[in-house]
C-alpha cells in the first residue's frame, strides 16, 4: 500500500511539474519576440540611437530655448542701465580743476559754469560761448564771468584758464 501511495504521489509530483512547465512555456516569449527581445547592434545603430538622440535634441532645444530668453532679458536690462548711466553722466556737473594756460575744448552741449579763478574764450568759430545767464554769447579772447552758466554750441570751442581756476562743466569734454 505504501508502494502504491509512493508511486500515485511520484505520477501526481510529475503531473504537476509538466503542467507547470507547460504553463511557463506557453508565458514565455519567443525569443527575439516582444517578451524576450533579441537586441542586436543593428537595432541600437538604427532605432535606440535615433529614438536618444531625438530626446537628448528636443531637451538640449527647450534648453537652449530657455537659456536665450533669458540672456536676451538680462541683456535688454543692461542695455537700459547703460542708457541711464549715459544719461546720469551727462546730467551731472564735474568739478574741473585747471592751472595756468590749461585749456578745455568740449563737444556740443557742454555747459560751463566758472566758480573760481579767470578764464577766456578759446574758439576757432564764432559765436565762441553762448552765455545762458544773459541770453549772450561770448567771442574769441573774451573773459568769462563768474557763476554765469555758458554752453559751448560749436564741437571743440573751450577755455583758456588765466591762474588756477575751478569750474564746473556738465557734457563730454577734455583738459590740454
Amino acid at each position: 500500500m505504501k508502494k502504491i501511495l509512493r508511486l500515485i504521489l511520484i505520477v501526481a509530483l510529475a503531473a504537476i511539474l509538466l503542467l507547470a512547465a507547460a504553463v511557463l512555456a506557453e508565458g514565455e516569449a519567443t525569443p527575439g519576440g516582444e517578451g524576450d527581445p533579441l537586441v542586436t547592434l543593428s537595432y541600437l545603430e538604427q532605432v535606440y540611437q535615433d529614438y536618444i538622440t531625438g530626446l537628448l535634441r528636443k531637451d538640449l532645444e527647450e534648453k537652449t530655448d530657455t537659456l536665450r530668453a533669458d540672456l536676451e532679458e538680462r541683456i535688454s536690462a543692461l542695455e537700459e542701465a547703460g542708457k541711464e548711466a549715459d544719461l546720469l553722466k551727462g546730467a551731472t556737473f564735474h568739478l574741473v580743476e585747471l592751472r595756468d594756460g590749461q585749456v578745455l575744448t568740449g563737444q556740443r552741449g557742454v555747459e560751463l559754469l566758472l566758480r573760481v579763478g579767470e578764464a577766456s574764450v578759446k574758439a576757432q568759430s564764432s559765436p565762441g560761448l553762448v552765455d545762458t545767464t544773459t541770453a549772450g554769447s561770448l567771442e574769441n579772447g573774451a573773459a568769462l564771468e563768474k557763476n554765469h552758466l555758458y554752453m559751448i554750441t560749436i564741437p571743440d570751442n573751450g577755455i583758456t584758464a588765466k591762474g588756477s581756476v575751478l569750474l564746473l562743466a556738465r557734457g563730454e569734454y577734455s583738459v590740454s
